[in-house]
């Protein structure tokens, strides 16, 4: 239709222009002797896998300190603390990720010819972290860092984008935004099935947006490494 919108999973969009504008670094800390080095990461501080690989930071430290007849260090000596910093000045940052924003929405626009496109961002937790698995749901990332930028990007979008952030559910709390998504472009095929036209559909990568019938939009790109890269891997729209 006319008035057609396409509703798009956009959490990663967000989360990686923030991540982009940003470095990352460990600060390894020596729990006895109290001194402390900023390295690039895990791989520079003791190499890959297990165990201090050889030419690593702590493996040549250990030489220096086998040189020097003293007692090498051991994984257990340090406390590994993950850190990041802004690329710049916050201002130019901020406008930069808000850039590839545009840009990203611009080229899936042009690609699938798309009127109008709302972008949904999650928030919080929502019912899968409430069963019983065993392990909790996307536990991996209860650690993991918030990007810089994150919080203030995502106020951006609702502000000046009309992003939607997902409402909360009558029996399981906040809706998570692929399942907000899905629910959006379901309608969409209800309107198809009665008028022949869709007047709302899905813009997601995430696999489940095959589980129910819908338009479907895969805004996915091939990485850097890919001889097709920067071009979308579904270059066209998908009837599920």
């Amino acid at each position: 239709t006319e008035d057609c919108i396409a509703y798009y999973d956009a959490d990663t969009l967000y989360h990686q222009a923030a991540t982009n504008q940003q470095v990352k670094f460990i600060t390894v800390k020596h729990i006895v002797e109290g001194w402390e080095e900023e390295l690039d990461g895990v791989k520079v501080f003791k190499g890959l896998g297990k165990g201090i690989k050889k030419d690593s930071w702590l493996w040549m430290k250990n030489l220096e300190l086998e040189v020097a007849g003293k007692e090498p260090y051991t994984l257990e000596d340090f406390e590994v603390i993950d850190g990041q910093r802004l690329k710049g000045d916050y201002t130019k940052c901020m406008e930069s990720a808000k850039v590839q924003i545009h840009m990203k929405l611009k080229r899936v626009r042009e690609q699938f010819r798309i009127p109008k496109i709302v972008t949904v961002i999650g928030s919080g937790d929502n019912f899968r972290h409430n069963l019983d698995l065993c392990r909790p749901y996307k536990g991996n990332r209860k650690n993991t860092l918030k990007p810089i930028l994150l919080d203030d990007l995502r106020e951006w979008g609702v502000d000046e984008l009309g992003a939607i952030v997902t409402p909360k559910s009558k029996t399981y709390d906040v809706i998570e935004t692929d399942d907000y998504v899905d629910m959006m472009a379901v309608l969409g095929a209800q309107h198809y099935a009665k008028y022949g036209l869709y007047n709302k559909f899905a813009i997601l990568s995430d696999k489940d947006g095959f589980n129910a019938q819908k338009m479907l939009c895969n805004p996915d790109t091939y990485n850097s490494d890919h001889p097709k890269k920067g071009q979308f891997k579904y270059p066209q729209a998908i009837v599920v």
